[in-house]
């Protein structure tokens, strides 16, 4: 429908299909009497659904689309039984029955389904720059604010990317809207939009992708504000959900987006089979010999520093660099993901960047030192320790809290071999022989 060869039409459009919705790709539809473009199509209206073709020479036809049959019809009503013997007389009086039970308690209502974690955002095309109207508005949390906007054209889609595989059980997007403005170019403006999910941003392409929802229930120019939710079907499985506004001359402007499911987790592994147990038979093997006494050895010199600190500056090149854990700074501020430009933008992208330091991961806190002589961008030529680009707006950099790491005890001297003692004395030479007594 988007194409106008090898025949032209005018159904391009919202307003030229009426109650049917913008068709998607090239499948059969029946507008009906939608803009009344009989010369165009054939008819004033169809008794079908029916496309263009794709032959020079047959400008429409109908699809071969099968009647859905007729509803079984409704049993007739009960009638209530015929009464049997006379009614008997009510029997005497018994005790007083027990007061009637106080009604239950309602139900509490169902739980709501699990959200997912949300950790990043991309747009077929952007109106204004990161810090204003990016996708990262439509993640945020926060549904009063926004949008996130495209700059129009075919479509227009936002690609959100999870945290993890997911099995997507329902999809909530909450329409522009500015209730306080009474401003005709500023109500919402949704309209016809569809929910793929993939394993890839922007797939809304079979196989690759499955389409969750198709909606049609926010029309273009309506101020409702949503939210709108999309239910997908079960085992639908994928880490990248994308809202797809289908058609030509689209502009995409929301202000949230939530996915709610159930992370996948990778399948457990299987346990180790038994060992055979020894037959009777087996004699016990042999005790092995006692081991001779192993003489105390020197002390070792410490093991690495733990991931928690860090030696010198960390700079790699007048000392280790630092590859640990820490995320926060001094004043307790979250660290900017390196790989984003917002709200702060920066140049180590690349690993060209960070010469010997190497390429950061997520919001790490590091300290690339003279990488790249950036100082305009960060504040110093080199750094005294790891640092990072933070979430605040207000504040571009920050130290971040990693301590010094101990220096290591010193080794003990050596072992030094005992002293010769004097060598053994050799016995006297013996005597001549003592004379007999005298008589």
């Amino acid at each position: 429908w988007a194409d106008q060869s090898p025949h032209a039409h005018t159904y391009t459009t919202e307003s030229t299909w009426a109650k049917v919705g913008k068709p998607e790709g090239n499948l059969c539809r029946n507008p009906g009497k939608a803009g009344w473009a009989a010369a165009t199509r054939g008819h004033g209206t169809e008794s079908g659904p029916w496309c263009l073709t794709t032959d020079p020479d047959t400008r429409w036809e109908y699809c071969s689309v099968p009647q859905c049959p007729s509803p079984p019809s409704l049993p007739p009503p009960l009638q209530p039984p015929l009464p049997t013997s006379p009614p008997q007389s009510p029997p005497p009086p018994g005790p007083p029955s027990l007061p009637p039970s106080p009604p239950s308690l309602p139900a509490p209502p169902a739980s709501p389904p699990n959200p997912l974690n949300m950790i990043g955002a991309t747009m077929s095309t952007q109106y204004g720059s990161a810090d204003e109207l990016g996708p990262w508005v439509c993640i945020d949390g926060d549904e009063s604010t926004g949008p996130c906007h495209t700059n129009g054209g075919t479509d227009q889609w936002l690609s959100i990317e999870l945290d993890r595989p997911a099995t997507i059980d329902a999809v909530q997007v909450f329409n522009r809207g500015y209730p306080s403005l009474n401003i005709q170019n500023q109500l919402s403006r949704l309209g016809h939009y569809q929910i793929w999910v993939g394993s890839t941003a922007a797939d809304y392409t079979p196989p690759s992708a499955t389409l969750c929802a198709n909606e049609t229930t926010a029309p273009w120019g309506s101020a409702t504000v949503g939210p709108f939710t999309s239910r997908c079907a079960p085992g639908t499985v994928g880490r990248f959900v994308t809202v797809l506004l289908p058609g030509s001359n689209r502009y995409l402007t929301l202000n949230e987006v939530k996915i709610y499911g159930a992370a996948v987790h990778p399948p457990a592994l299987p346990s180790p089979p038994d060992l055979p147990p020894i037959p009777p038979s087996t004699p016990p093997p042999p005790l092995a010999p006692p081991s001779p006494p192993v003489p105390p050895s020197l002390p070792q010199p410490p093991s690495s520093p733990p991931i928690g600190c860090v030696n010198g500056v960390g700079d790699g090149y007048n000392a280790e660099r630092y590859e640990g854990w820490v995320a926060t700074t001094i004043s307790g501020k979250t660290c900017q993901a390196w790989a984003d430009q917002s709200p702060h933008a920066h140049t180590y992208t690349t690993e060209s960047t960070w010469a010997k330091v190497g390429k950061p991961e997520g919001n790490l806190c590091r300290n690339p030192g003279k990488a790249g002589w950036a100082a305009a961008t960060r504040g110093h030529g080199t750094e005294s320790g790891p640092w990072c680009l933070t979430t605040d707006p207000d504040t571009r950099w920050e130290y971040c809290s990693v301590p010094q790491c101990p220096s290591p005890p010193s080794l003990p001297p050596p072992l030094q071999p005992p002293l010769p003692t004097s060598p053994p004395q050799s016995p006297p030479p013996p005597g001549p022989p003592s004379l007999p007594p005298s008589p």
